[in-house]
């Protein structure tokens, strides 16, 4: 949850492949994260992200290798080979090649 509170700029390009695209779900942070103020603060919590079966797998990959300065191109590459065959992804947009 803290890393989805503070990274949502990193999150919000992984996807999430445990079906929670069918509550609504975006990308791996919607796990966690329901709402936002216009300044970016968390103003409502996801209690998915603790029933999730796979999004805290996911989230700790991402933490890891973006701790060790993977690119978040390269981190959505690694999701997507690692869990990808576990189910239906979110439609998450692509981060820009910069990232």
């Amino acid at each position: 949850y803290a890393f989805a509170g503070t990274k949502p700029e990193v999150l919000k390009y992984i996807p999430c492949y445990c079906g929670c695209r069918s509550q609504g779900h975006r990308s791996n942070h919607d796990c966690y994260v329901k709402r936002r103020s216009p300044d970016g603060r968390v103003t409502e919590w996801d209690s998915h992200g603790v029933t999730c079966p796979l999004g805290p797998d996911i989230t700790g990959d991402v933490m890891l290798w973006h701790d060790q300065g993977k690119p978040v191109t390269i981190i959505r590459q690694d999701i997507d080979r690692e869990f990808g065959s576990r189910g239906p992804a979110t439609l998450t947009p692509e981060p820009p090649k910069h990232q």
